[in-house]
């Protein structure tokens, strides 16, 4: 049967609570994942997003690096400290990722303790004390306790950048607080890209009025639901790059210009910030016309 969601919304703030049950999503095979491949036969470097809605995805990680495709893995719904993502893939074979903040926190949480584990193992091999107590604190620096402005999550993403060297660029979601994103970007990464975009808030979007700023002052009272909003999010977001990114060769590394990047996050915030001032979830989503128009 087809996998249902039960989704609450609160009359007030438009804030949603959703119970999953999983269906046909979760019944995806080994086999299903080559016939796609083989069907689609993607090109290098196009975009190839997974999410933890299907089965096989520590197999589809791999299979989408085996063709050279860029992969953005967005760990939504239900990442949490239970689901051990660090241990269960190969987050290596990850470009890009997408997170929100209780998602980022908990994914640095597993992979500052995957990195631990290896190192301490290595310690007790060499019969090293020190290796050990340096294995549970190596990626612990910099990174605040209680992560809750702008700042602290460019921490956490440079932390998951320095956990995952493969990584191409971390993005956190933070809703009401905006975007923070931390890239590697042109050839060989040569260079870094990280900011804070604050998209303007749902009340000013109906007003066309758009802007960057740092704090948003908008009383939200244009908020009616945010089911989808992440999604639509990621939706333009992967969307602009899959139209605005060079292709690559196959085993060259991803171009990913800083301005594309920017206007990929400039483009999926005001989307998500259309999405909330309507009900539901694909029916909120707004098409490329009304958010171009914003840009």
């Amino acid at each position: 049967s087809t996998g249902r969601a039960i989704i609450q919304v609160a009359r007030t703030s438009g804030q949603n609570c959703i119970l999953l049950y999983p269906g046909a999503n979760h019944a995806i095979s080994a086999a299903n994942l080559e016939h796609i491949m083989n069907t689609f036969q993607p090109r290098p470097g196009e975009l190839l997003l997974l999410q933890n809605e299907i089965s096989m995805m520590p197999e589809a990680l791999t299979l989408g690096r085996s063709h050279d495709l860029t992969v953005v893995w967005n760990p939504a719904p239900a990442l949490t400290i239970a689901d051990d993502h660090a241990q269960a893939f190969d987050l290596d074979a990850v470009d890009l990722i997408v997170v929100n903040e209780d998602e980022a926190t908990v994914l640095y949480e597993q992979l500052r303790q995957r990195e631990s584990n290896q190192q301490a193992a290595t310690g007790t091999t060499q019969g090293s004390k020190k290796n050990r107590e340096l294995a549970r604190n190596q990626l612990t620096p910099c990174l605040p306790l209680d992560p809750k402005t702008p700042d602290d999550f460019l921490a956490v993403a440079e932390r998951l950048h320095q956990a995952l060297p493969d990584l191409s660029g971390v993005v956190i979601t933070m809703g009401a607080g905006g975007v923070v994103y931390h890239f590697k970007s042109g050839r060989k990464y040569r260079t870094r890209l990280e900011g804070h975009y604050q998209a303007p808030s749902p009340a000013s979007l109906l007003g066309h009025h758009c802007h960057t700023r740092l704090n948003n002052e908008g009383n939200g009272s244009a908020v009616i639901d945010t089911t989808g909003a992440g999604d639509t999010w990621v939706g333009f977001f992967v969307g602009y790059l899959s139209q605005h990114t060079p292709a690559t060769e196959r085993g060259q590394p991803i171009e990913l210009p800083p301005r594309t990047l920017a206007t990929a996050v400039r483009a999926a915030s005001i989307a998500a910030g259309l999405s909330v001032t309507k009900p539901g979830a694909m029916d909120s989503m707004p098409n490329w016309e009304e958010v171009e128009r914003l840009l």
